[in-house]
């Protein structure tokens, strides 16, 4: 009975850690960005659109977070890491764009959307920041 416990302790245990957090994607409260749709952002971050239909340039923040970073990817992009990488060598060394702003922390990430208001990041938990604003929250 006992060994029976312990083997439904350690599956419950072992399903509970691969369950995956929700990403929120986060920008800062005076943001223009009201509404956005998963493709507005997977398009941001594949530098396919740049700015909004007014003109404002638009700036995709990344984190230096593997972790976050490769889910973030993965879940929204639909590309692994690696293949996500090169695709921006090439933009960059072609000079057609820059590459997406990188933070470590959650706090350089509210830094930066509150420095560039047009900015766009995401995170791993919903924004404690009164200065951020969640737009677009992905299922983990």
């Amino acid at each position: 009975m006992i060994r029976t416990w312990r083997w439904i302790i350690l599956t419950l245990l072992m399903v509970a850690g691969s369950v995956q957090a929700d990403i929120y994607v986060v920008v800062h409260r005076d943001s223009p960005l009201t509404r956005v749709t998963p493709e507005l952002i997977r398009d941001l971050y594949l530098a396919r659109v740049q700015s909004l239909p007014s003109g404002e340039r638009l700036i995709p923040v990344d984190r230096a977070d593997e972790a976050l970073r490769a889910r973030f990817i993965e879940s929204l992009i639909g590309m692994d890491v690696r293949r996500f990488d090169a695709y921006w060598a090439r933009l960059v060394f072609a000079g057609r764009v820059l590459p997406p702003v990188k933070v470590e922390s959650e706090d350089q990430l509210s830094g930066t959307l509150s420095e560039m208001p047009t900015a766009v990041g995401y995170t791993d938990r919903p924004p404690a920041s009164a200065d951020l604003r969640t737009v677009l929250v992905i299922p983990g």
